[in-house]
């Protein structure tokens, strides 16, 4: 569990990161603070909207194989 929520921190760090270098944000900067705070929430919004998508697409589906007769057994 606790390499889960390392992986999560730095995937959020190279994000930001990613969100400022992008955005040429000084950080330091109020204007550029909120920008920053606004694209990265933003951001996080998406990811969540996309995690939730994509677990009600894969609890969608079939996973379990037919009911079918054993073809091996029927001779």
């Amino acid at each position: 569990m606790k390499k889960i929520i390392v992986i999560v921190l730095i995937l959020l760090i190279i994000a930001a990161y990613l969100i400022k270098s992008s955005n040429n944000l000084e950080l330091k900067k109020p204007e550029d603070l909120k920008t920053f705070i606004k694209v990265y929430t933003r951001w996080i919004y998406n990811v969540a909207l996309n995690i939730k998508d994509i677990t009600a697409y894969v609890t969608k589906k079939q996973w379990l194989p037919e009911n079918t007769e054993n073809i091996t057994n029927s001779t």
